[in-house]
């Protein structure tokens, strides 16, 4: 139940000089009594959920993959259901590797499996919220013509993060990293202040950040989002505009490997292992004085480096983290929205008014006969001498 590995349960045992059934034992015992227990359980446990989501209205679903190791050498991937309406796993899918044309396919697979056991409990999925998995949003776009797709904005920072934190490390553009905890809250509150669907605004909101960075507040390009929404801002570190970094405008770096420059190492092991230091290491435990112990603990507990969170002098402690969270919950979390709603959606209409009027005036106009003015396509040469008197 705990999920730990009963082979190193077994040989911490055996070490330690306990008497303990066999795995053998311990497998049929789970086999038999363990693993119907739980599926019993867990069927039960999900009726009740599917009977409670049957009486919902607008129920938003959210679903991920994971693997069972690193890389692209995985196999097993699990893809998990979770309904954010009410904040419960309602299904999972275990898919093997060779169920798949590769390990990588196994999160496809999960996702559609997912929603044709959801579609086959009469549950509807009206909205959907995953990570940026391209094939995933095909499938959606092509197969499921009644769901909303939507990607997680977590994952979308998290990448951006990671391409920031790279062309920090760039010589020259050190300053980057001044600005990415304000680019993620950026992102966040370009999402949050914007109605949904109204992706046009959201753009035009996060595509503001570049000037601002420069210290540039007004006048943006954008119709949509012209002027930032804030009052007076502290003196920082702006970044100017079209500032060249590097030599020539050009990104260098040099990387030398670290440990004999990439080549490999063989080593022999001289002297097999053993395990009797377990039975010296029992005596001294029940032969050595408190006293001894102590000034041991002392002594090494002396040489323990700082931890890590010691690098950062201006972090809260947890007492004041837990105060500023509680003050935060009891005040009003939800972001009100900026431009408000009725202005979003005059916004909103005119663009979709200029959207459709530009996609008319570029349509490309029909071919026709020069002598009977009939559209070319399905034309026939002798109905058009007809048609023309000839």
């Amino acid at each position: 139940m705990a999920g730990a590995s009963i082979s190193k349960t077994l040989l911490i045992f055996r070490h330690m000089g306990l008497s303990v059934y066999a795995a053998r034992t311990y497998f049929r015992h789970q086999r038999d009594f363990l693993f119907p227990v739980i599926l019993h359980y867990w069927e039960i446990y999900r009726e009740n959920l599917v009977k409670k989501l049957k009486t919902l209205k607008d129920v938003v679903w959210t679903g991920d993959g994971r693997f069972d190791s690193m890389g692209h050498s995985a196999k097993y991937g699990a893809y998990t259901m979770l309904s954010t309406t009410i904040i419960e796993i309602v299904h999972f899918e275990v898919v093997q590797a060779n169920e798949t044309s590769g390990s990588q396919q196994t999160e496809l697979e999960g996702c559609k499996r997912s929603f044709a056991f959801l579609k086959q409990l009469g549950l509807t999925v009206p909205v959907f919220i995953s990570d940026r998995h391209r094939g995933i949003g095909k499938w959606i776009r092509e197969s499921c013509s009644g769901t909303k797709h939507y990607f997680d904005i977590w994952h979308v920072a998290r990448s951006i993060t990671k391409r920031l934190l790279k062309g920090s490390k760039e010589k020259g553009c050190e300053i980057i990293a001044c600005w990415i905890k304000g680019i993620q809250k950026h992102l966040y509150w370009c999402a949050t202040s914007t109605k949904g669907g109204f992706g046009s605004l959201i753009a035009a909101k996060w595509t503001s950040f570049l000037r601002h960075v420069a210290n540039k507040h007004t006048e943006h390009p954008n119709p949509l989002y012209t002027n930032s929404n804030h009052g007076e801002l502290e003196q920082r570190k702006w970044i100017k505009i079209e500032t060249q970094i590097g030599e020539n405008g050009q990104y260098l770096r040099e990387c030398y490997p670290k440990y004999k420059l990439g080549e490999e190492v063989v080593r022999d092991v001289k002297i097999p292992p053993t395990y009797g230091y377990v039975d010296e290491m029992k005596k001294l435990l029940f032969s050595l004085s408190r006293a001894v112990m102590k000034e041991k603990f002392t002594e090494c507990s002396s040489k323990a480096p700082t931890s890590l969170a010691s690098q950062f002098p201006d972090r809260v402690g947890r007492t004041e983290a837990v105060e500023a969270y509680n003050k935060r919950i009891k005040q009003n979390t939800n972001t009100q929205l900026f431009p408000t709603g009725e202005e979003q959606n005059a916004l909103l209409k005119a663009t979709q008014e200029s959207q459709s009027s530009q996609s008319k005036s570029t349509r490309k106009a029909t071919n026709t006969c020069r002598t009977c003015k009939q559209p070319m396509r399905g034309h026939s040469k002798a109905k058009c001498q007809q048609n023309a008197g000839y």
